[in-house]
């Protein structure tokens, strides 16, 4: 399957930034699943800290673009997100969903798939 992503031009730190997303997205503030409650994470694998959200059987990993998890791509977007967990089809209609969302709220965004 492939997963999509939604890179974000703000000025606002990851913590700042996924809470206005939990408040856009209406999303909760923890998990359902057992082993993944916590969302605030912290791996070096993807650059220190970073945001798992589960909704509607979808992942969604917010993260910074630097370090280990940089796409040099798209160097002027500070953050983004990896839409993964559904069809080709439901990750980009997502991903388009999520983007829109965001330009409508005044944060520039834009929507691709790396690994399509």
């Amino acid at each position: 399957m492939t997963s999509w992503e939604v890179y974000f031009d703000t000025r606002l730190d990851i913590d700042e930034f996924a809470g206005a997303l939990r408040r856009l997205l209406n999303l909760p503030c923890e998990n359902l699943t057992a082993h993944q409650r916590a969302q605030r994470r912290e791996s070096a694998n993807y650059g220190g800290i970073y945001y798992l959200f589960e909704v509607l059987g979808f992942e969604l990993l917010l993260l910074r673009n630097l370090g280990e998890t940089e796409i040099p791509e798209r160097y002027d977007h500070s953050l983004y997100m990896i839409i993964s967990g559904g069809s080709d089809t439901a990750n980009g209609s997502l991903a388009e969903h999520i983007k829109e969302m965001a330009v409508r709220e005044g944060i520039p965004a834009v929507r691709d798939s790396l690994s399509a």
